[in-house]
């Protein structure tokens, strides 16, 4: 084993000393001396301070004993303290299962108790409870609320009857229930005979029934068969009322609509004559009743008024069954308590009857009616009152409407049929050039129609106007043919087509055909604009579009050979222009008898002249420009002048 393995099984200061050692490079032997002499000095060194300190170290000998004394009684009291702690802990969990025991035993009585004060109650029979079912009349406040208290009473004994309590009161509890089923039951009869009553307004007894609807729910619980009589009393007893009131009232309603009605004989193209008093064919205020749907019911026998059109009666007679169908449909569903398919069931065996009556009135009325307007007005009053039964969340009435309309547009479709064939067979022909009393018909009806569907369209009305529209046009081209000369048949038309677009803009709706003759209207005036010139201005205006024709056949060169035909137009021009202005002006305002159709035709004559004359200057610049000079030739500008002053001022 080398010197290296040896240190590192010594300690540090050895192995500091024997390092010193080899390092110093002198004798182990006499080092090893010296190293002994001193562990032998520091020895002595040493037991000189133990003998100088021995008092202190006799002192502190003794009190670690003192110490080691009282840390062996601390000892021997915390033992006993520990003893003492462990008895305690015992105790405290012996009470601590107790007062478990006891809290769970405490809130079992307390639930037996509840349990027994509530079984008790309810089975207690109070003497209040005997002498209000017993002696109150059954419209007291005081009879309601001891009822509910019988009803669970009676449930609650029913549902324990198997004990011996309940057993105690079932006889008590079953006498009062009859006594006051009997109660209640004659109640009930005698609020549903009400309705029996003539003049009856059938809300008065129907709130006094809501009032005591919990008259019906005690029946229900406890003596169904009481609550089906009182039920199927009530239904019979209102199937009978309504039918009654609403055949009755239907029949008065007939006996105020005038006598001036539409027959198949009204159409558009019938002769002049054929018409009756009634605008049949006007608008006029019959819709205003859109407006105010829900305004009170005629009263049949208070009207003193001039007899109505169809369509007021109409809507009174519909509104009345609304109203009254809702009333009584949100009653069934609050007094019998049903919802859904049972309360749709129920209100038809109460209202099917009458429904059924009003459908044949419906029939009866249209299926007479040739009255276009009255019919389409009679089919929003049902397409606008059903949604107000929709907002009154009752859906009841929605095959009643729809059987309504398929007997109301099926009549609409043949009177409009009728008006339309009447157009394509007419053979009416004018005796003048003023708007045709036919075109003025059909002009108020379309306008009417348009103006009543407005607020709620139909595709099968928009088809009636188109159809009416291509019945129309023709037929006014084929009336025009009575006249021989051009310019009269144009008059003919512009007048009739005017009125058309007039009478469509006054009643602020304008039907998608005015288009149409907005645009055979614009064609015709300009086409009597060129006719109404021609007279007057028919040599320059020939010129102009024989001369625009050479110049587009690149034949321009031959204008030179009407230097002479120029001439003799610019001399005949120059003299007459201004005379033949006002001949026109007076032949336009005088064929039209609307002012403003006159001066917007004449406007469009005098702006066809200047157009035209502009022309013939064009051509003259571009290809006659020896003639720009004469003196005789009239100023463009001199020619608008004059124009402007038969601008009228509207």
């Amino acid at each position: 084993m080398d010197a290296a393995s040896l240190l590192e099984e010594v300690s540090p200061e050895i192995e500091h000393l024997v390092r010193e050692a080899l390092q110093s490079q002198g004798d182990l032997r006499e080092y090893s001396k010296n190293i002994e002499k001193e562990l032998r000095e520091a020895e002595n060194e040493a037991i000189k301070d133990y003998i100088h300190e021995s008092v202190n170290i006799a002192n502190l000998h003794n009190q670690i004993g003192d110490c080691d004394k009282i840390l062996e009684d601390m000892e021997k009291m915390l033992l006993g303290f520990q003893g003492e702690l462990g008895s305690l802990s015992s105790e405290i969990e012996t009470l601590q299962k107790q007062s478990i025991s006891m809290s769970v035993q405490l809130c079992n009585r307390q639930a037996v108790r509840g349990e027994l004060s509530s079984f008790v109650d309810d089975m207690v029979v109070s003497d209040t409870l005997i002498r209000t079912i017993l002696d109150t009349p059954a419209t007291e406040p005081i009879f309601t609320d001891q009822l509910k208290i019988l009803g669970q009473k009676a449930q609650f004994v029913n549902s324990v009857r198997d004990t011996k309590a309940a057993k105690d009161v079932a006889d008590v509890i079953e006498k009062l229930t009859v006594r006051a089923t009997a109660k209640v039951r004659e109640y009930l009869l005698q609020q549903t005979y009400k309705f029996r009553k003539p003049v009856t307004n059938y809300q008065i007894p129907q709130n006094g029934l809501l009032k005591h609807k919990f008259f019906f729910e005690f029946l229900l619980k406890n003596e169904r068969q009481v609550a089906k009589e009182i039920k199927d009393e009530y239904i019979d007893t209102m199937s009978k009322v309504y039918y009654s009131y609403f055949k009755t009232y239907a029949a008065r309603l007939a006996k105020k609509q005038t006598s001036e009605t539409a027959t198949k004989d009204h159409v558009l193209a019938a002769a002049e004559e054929v018409k009756g008093k009634n605008p049949l064919f006007s608008l006029g205020s019959r819709a205003d009743l859109l407006n105010d749907l829900e305004a009170p019911a005629l009263v049949p026998h208070a009207w003193n008024g001039p007899p109505l059109p169809y369509e007021a009666l109409f809507r009174s007679l519909i509104f009345t069954l609304v109203d009254n169908a809702c009333r009584e449909y949100l009653f069934l569903g609050d007094f019998f308590m049903v919802k859904t398919t049972i309360l749709m069931d129920l209100f038809h065996q109460v209202m099917g009857k009458t429904l059924g009556q009003l459908l044949s009135v419906v029939d009866e009325g249209t299926s007479n009616s040739w009255d276009g307007i009255g019919l389409l007005l009679c089919a929003h009053i049902v397409l606008r009152l059903q949604m107000v039964t929709h907002k009154r969340a009752v859906p009841a009435l929605d095959h009643l409407f729809s059987a309504a309309l398929d007997y109301i547009w099926p009549a609409f479709d043949r009177a409009l049929s009728a008006n339309a064939f009447s157009l394509k067979g007419c053979e009416t022909m004018p005796t003048d050039l003023m708007p045709h009393y036919i075109t003025r018909r059909y002009a108020e009806l379309s306008s009417g129609l348009a103006v009543i569907d407005a607020g709620f369209p139909q595709e099968r009305v928009r088809k009636s106007l188109l159809w009416l529209a291509e019945e129309m046009e023709p037929n006014l081209i084929r009336m025009a043919s009575a006249f021989q000369e051009r310019s009269k048949q144009l008059v003919f038309l512009i007048n009739n087509f005017d009125l058309i677009l007039s009478v469509h803009m006054e009643k602020g709706q304008e039907p998608k055909e005015s288009d149409r003759f907005r645009v055979s209207l614009n064609k015709k005036t300009a086409e009597y604009a060129e006719e109404t010139l021609s007279p007057h201005f028919g040599t320059l205006i020939q010129f102009v579009r024989e001369a625009e024709n050479m110049i587009q056949g690149n034949h321009s060169q031959l204008l030179a050979k009407e230097e002479a035909r120029v001439s003799a137009i610019i001399i005949n021009f120059g003299a007459t222009w201004k005379q033949a202005i006002d001949s026109v002006n007076r032949e336009v305002m005088s064929s039209f008898p609307s002012f403003r159709t006159g001066a917007t035709v004449l406007q469009q004559a005098l702006t066809l002249l200047i157009q035209y004359y502009h022309r013939f200057q064009k051509i003259l610049a571009d290809h006659m420009p020896s003639l720009t000079s004469r003196q005789d030739l009239v100023n463009i500008h001199q020619l608008m002048v004059e124009v402007k002053k038969y601008k009228p001022n509207f």
